[in-house]
């Protein structure tokens, strides 16, 4: 009797954006791809401050104040995030060497962001990238008309991209497949 081959440890590329639809990207990859010899990097992209050169109340002096408070919340969003995937990661007992990685750079404009991701993903030597099918919520929201930074990762990356629909995809999914099926037994 031989041996079983030992699988190639799959480097697996999640970006996120804090949003639900990335959420459920990562959780549907933890339900129904996830290999124990998969090392993970969740990859998240800061969105920018904006910051105001002045307000009502500081004259045309910069409003340090609000500046510095809109740079906490930033911090500690990224943070926040940052914890809840390196918690998801371990509780699902996903390999060690996983790991969540967020971006320095301030990058705004969808194609801006997918080649970002696409650069990362390189980086990490990935072998597939797995993202919601849309998400990107907030201000990326407003600069992604013309589409989504998910079609130009697909357009852009040299690697598979699997992209997992919303939530509200799904349920829409769920009911064609219901009419389908109540179409075939009619027809029987």
């Amino acid at each position: 009797m031989s041996a079983q081959p030992v699988a190639k440890a799959r480097h697996v590329f999640i970006p996120v954006d804090g949003s639900p639809d990335s959420e459920r990207a990562f959780n549907w990859f933890i339900a129904n791809m996830r290999r124990d010899s998969d090392i993970v990097r969740v990859f998240h992209i800061p969105e920018p401050v904006s910051l105001p050169l002045f307000t009502l109340t500081e004259g045309v002096n910069a409003p340090f104040k609000n500046w510095e408070v809109k740079l906490q919340e930033r911090r500690k969003k990224v943070t926040d995030l940052e914890d809840h995937y390196s918690y998801k990661l371990t509780s699902n007992k996903v390999a060690p060497t996983s790991n969540v990685y967020v971006s320095q750079s301030e990058v705004t404009g969808k194609e801006n962001l997918a080649q970002e991701i696409c650069q990362e993903a390189d980086k990490f030597e990935a072998d597939m990238i797995i993202m919601a099918s849309t998400g990107w919520g907030g201000v990326k929201k407003k600069l992604l008309k013309g589409g989504s930074v998910a079609n130009f990762v697909v357009q852009m990356a040299l690697l598979p991209v699997m992209l997992v629909p919303t939530a509200k995809n799904e349920m829409r999914m769920q009911e064609r497949r219901a009419s389908i099926r109540r179409d075939s037994n009619c027809s029987n």
